[in-house]
């Protein structure tokens, strides 16, 4: 009995045995065409339109690019537990017994082939969309759609068109809850609105001072690089700096200059808070001081406001300098004038109340000494030059008296040989030329 039971189990097993090997290729080729179309149904974004599934038996075997890891881990998932197949012996269940994951996660995918995505950003009066779409009237609905619900403005499309891009999770859903940009961007004036989506239907809203790392974190399921958020918030971050910027240069204080005035020469200090403010002063001085040279010693800052009118201080200077004189000037006001002697002291205490960092009473006292210095050594030039020219004149006066007095000597000396009474012989007397008479004509012969 024993005998025979042995034989009927071994005789299933062996038409168990022919049975699947007989439906072996069918199999696999169900196997594939399943988790083919497994893939590439539609929620899964063309996630996989580069995967290659090949079975062995019951094993599949999975090639070709993705995204990233989420899609080739999601993908060996899918083909582990929800292939199914119609001509196995167990009709309905997944007969996959293995997974080999040969997918490659290849990041530039996300630039070849993305996820549709959109940043809207709302400041000043400006509106700015930018993201990626696969077709030009999606992104004039999603255009349309933006500017109706954001305020009054400058609208600009920067969302960039893609033939590759993937479709969009839900993109009905998602120009329908497009968030209320003008409400939101009355709340933030300051900063401005940014709004992001994915194009799943879904919106997130931070106020424009979120940074662009958090942003991107938003639009995760899109794939989205952090620098390609960037690029899309430049407009909004230009506009934030230059806010920045307006409002630390209010609380600025307007730029101080200072003067040094000599005989000669004009020059300018101080810090100033642009080139406009510095051509003021200088055209300004020259104007105010004709005949001097203006030299600009001026240097410009970041740490005063622009803006300084000249006009005050300037109409103040003095305009008769016959020695040297410094001034502060500042704007709207007029000159303070120190017209004292002495050293860099005598400015400093004069000025101590207005002068700014920015301008030593050292700087401005070194022209009035320099002038000083140069003065002297030039006065004192001319006298040596006036000294040498009188002792060459008198030089020269006296070889003329010498050379004078020499020829004088000599010529008494000539004088004193000559004889007392010398006798000049005389030439003897001639006659006066007589006239020459022409000799007579001989008298003619008689016949």
């Amino acid at each position: 009995m024993k005998k025979w039971l042995f034989f009927g189990l071994l005789g299933v097993l062996v038409l168990w045995l022919v049975g699947v090997y007989s439906t072996l290729p069918g199999t696999e080729a169900s196997l594939t065409t399943a988790a083919q179309a497994l893939l590439a149904k539609p929620e899964h974004l063309a996630a996989f339109d580069e995967v290659k599934v090949a079975f062995r038996g019951q094993e599949a075997q999975l090639n070709g690019p993705v995204t990233t890891q989420a899609d080739k881990d999601k993908a060996a998932k899918l083909i582990s537990n929800e292939v199914r197949v119609s001509n196995w012996f167990g009709n309905g269940l997944n007969p996959v017994v293995a997974v080999n994951n040969g997918l490659e996660v290849n990041n530039t995918r996300s630039y070849t082939k993305p996820l549709p995505w959109l940043v809207a950003s709302v400041f000043s009066d400006q509106i700015r969309l930018a993201g990626t779409i696969a077709d030009a009237a999606a992104i004039k609905a999603a255009n349309e759609a933006v500017v109706k619900l954001a305020p009054a403005g400058k609208f600009i499309s920067q969302v960039s068109e893609n033939n590759s891009a993937r479709p969009a999770a839900d993109w009905a859903a998602t120009l329908k809850n497009i968030p209320d940009l003008k409400a939101a961007a009355a709340k933030n004036s300051n900063e401005g609105v940014i709004a992001v989506s994915a194009c799943n239907g879904q919106w997130t809203v931070f106020t424009g001072n979120e940074s662009d790392i958090n942003v991107a974190n938003a639009l995760v399921a899109a794939a989205t690089e952090t620098s390609s958020v960037s690029a899309a918030l430049t407009d909004i971050r230009m506009w934030q700096a230059a806010e920045r910027e307006k409002a630390r240069v209010a609380k600025l204080p307007l730029a101080v200059a200072a003067v040094t005035v000599v005989p000669t020469a004009v020059h300018a200090f101080g810090a100033l808070g642009d080139p406009t403010d510095r051509k003021a002063l200088i055209d300004g001085l020259t104007k105010a001081s004709p005949g001097r040279k203006v030299e600009d010693h001026t240097t410009l800052s970041g740490d005063v406001k622009p803006g300084a009118d000249w006009a005050a201080s300037l109409a103040s200077l003095p305009t008769k300098i016959d020695a040297g004189a410094s001034a502060v000037l500042r704007s709207g006001e007029k000159a303070l004038v120190w017209t004292g002697t002495g050293a860099a002291d005598g400015i400093k205490k004069e000025f101590a109340a207005v002068l700014p960092a920015a301008i030593t009473a050292a700087a401005l006292h070194e022209p009035i000494d320099t002038y000083f210095k140069e003065k002297k050594a030039a006065d004192e030039a001319l006298a040596v030059k006036a000294k040498a020219d009188a002792e060459a004149k008198m030089a020269a006066d006296k070889a003329k008296a010498e050379a004078d007095a020499k020829l004088a000597a000599d010529k008494a000396k000539m004088d004193a040989a000559k004889p007392a009474n010398p006798t000049v012989p005389q030439p003897a007397p001639t006659a006066p030329p007589q006239p020459t008479v022409p000799p007579a004509a001989p008298a003619p012969l008689k016949p």
